[in-house]
């Protein structure tokens, strides 16, 4: 199709066109007549990638995308924004009525930067910059409230876990509790090397007792630790404790005879206080053969309680055997303590595995405590400015006239070749035989001439 059938075309269809593009035009001037002078206001926020808001029970390797994480947040935070909870929470924090509540909003994030742009639109001035400042604050606490979800299910989650680890832990403490009253003992590892320490070192006394009583006399060694010995001296001692017994006696027998005479000279007074002097004299010496004999029978007992133990051992040295008692009661001991062992040992690891699960629990509960604290702050999300004026929005009219108009030329133009496709214009059958002989002919003429032409030229 050349250019002289595209503008026959368009002329056939002038009117469609011209149709077209004054519907459109004259219905954008009517819906934006109808349409007042809007107002306008922003606030301006600084938006940054936010921590992440769960608690896990085992911490794992987590990759993170800050870019990711705060355009995540700003849509979030652009869909709170235009959530009707949120409407309604700045309507009943203002009291406005519903007619104030006829404003929208535009959430657009400045380029390669954190800063975002929230643009309140309303058709009047009121209430606008309060409404702004009011409905960001409001979303910012929505967006904290909706990130500290999370956390607060981990919470509930760790407090169950946390009060079965208490109980578990309760439970394994009291059984290692009685345990260890029932066998007398405390922490059986440090009682297991204490009764070490002790047989070593009793050992090492009864090697330098033995060393000692190789390196004395032998004659000297016999006198002390032998039976013998000890026989003679359990008889020398009785003979003293006879001794003692028949030196009271004496002394009794002299008060009785009164063998020592008085001078007959002495006043009464006198003799009642020598007499009674007399007495005292007696009584003392009567104590003192007492304590004689006292002290010679505790003697007696030690050494017969020696003899008696060398007589069972037949050891000659009762410091050595003393010395073997305790050694073999230290290994009774000891033995029992390594019996006791692998029945501690499990109470034992059940009671540290139980509180490294309280622990572990516990910390857990205390971090999503936090974490929630945190994330309802939602500190990601700053104010930089605050809505403080409002901006009149003029009519975009013109604007849209100049698109419209174009936008049915162009509609216009499409609707002419359609129609054209459809109705063809054809002209009349006659007129185009006519025409086409009068071609002919033309041809026929010319082509005699060219012959009369060459006919003349030849001859």
């Amino acid at each position: 199709m050349d250019l002289n059938q595209i503008l026959a075309v368009l002329k056939r269809w002038i009117g469609v066109i011209i149709g077209v593009v004054v519907v459109i035009a004259l219905g954008i001037f009517l819906n934006f007549r109808s349409s007042a002078d809007e107002f306008s206001t922003t606030v301006r926020l600084q938006l940054t990638a936010p921590d992440r808001d769960d608690v896990r029970l085992v911490d794992e390797y987590r990759f993170v995308n800050d870019r990711e994480e705060a355009t995540s947040a700003r849509n979030n935070f652009t869909e709170l924004a235009r959530d009707r909870s949120v409407y309604n929470t700045t309507q009943e924090e203002l009291g406005l009525s519903d007619v104030d509540m006829n404003y929208s909003i535009n959430v657009s994030a400045v380029q390669d930067s954190d800063f975002v742009i929230v643009k309140f639109t309303a058709p009047t001035s009121d209430n606008l910059i309060e409404i702004a400042n009011v409905h960001v604050a409001e979303t910012i606490k929505a967006l904290g409230n909706t990130r500290a979800l999370a956390s607060e299910a981990s919470l509930g989650a760790y407090s169950i876990q946390l009060d079965d680890s208490i109980e578990i832990l309760t439970q394994a403490e009291d059984e290692l509790a009685a345990f260890q009253v029932t066998h007398g003992i405390i922490a059986l590892e440090r009682e297991i090397q204490i009764e070490e320490r002790v047989i070593e070192t009793l050992e090492i006394e009864k090697a330098q007792l033995t060393i000692q009583q190789a390196q004395e006399d032998g004659s000297s060694v016999s006198s002390q630790s032998s039976i013998a010995s000890l026989e003679s001296q359990i008889s020398a001692i009785d003979l003293q404790i006879q001794e003692e017994i028949l030196n009271q006696l004496v002394i009794e027998q002299d008060g009785i005879l009164g063998n020592v005479v008085v001078p007959e000279d002495l006043s009464t007074s006198e003799r009642n206080s020598l007499s009674t002097l007399e007495k005292s004299i007696n009584s003392q010496a009567e104590e003192v053969q007492k304590l004689k004999i006292a002290n010679l029978e505790q003697q007696k007992e030690i050494l017969t309680a020696e003899l008696a133990l060398l007589k069972e051992s037949g050891v000659d040295n009762p410091a050595a055997l003393l010395l073997e008692s305790q050694i073999q009661e230290r290994r009774d001991n000891l033995t029992r303590l390594r019996g006791l062992e692998p029945e501690y040992n499990i109470l034992k690891a059940n009671t540290e595995g139980a509180l490294e699960t309280y622990d572990l629990v516990l910390t857990k509960y205390n971090e999503s405590e936090v974490r929630a604290e945190v994330n309802r702050g939602a500190s990601f999300v700053q104010v930089v400015a605050n809505a403080n004026n409002t901006f009149s929005e003029p009519n975009p009219m013109m604007q849209f006239l100049v698109l419209g108009i174009a936008a049915g030329l162009v509609l216009g133009v499409l609707i002419a070749f359609g129609l054209e496709n459809f109705y063809p214009d054809n002209p009349d059958q006659g007129s185009t035989v006519s025409i086409m002989k009068d071609k002919e002919e033309s041809s026929a003429t010319a082509t005699e001439s060219l012959a009369l032409g060459a006919s003349n030229s030849s001859d």
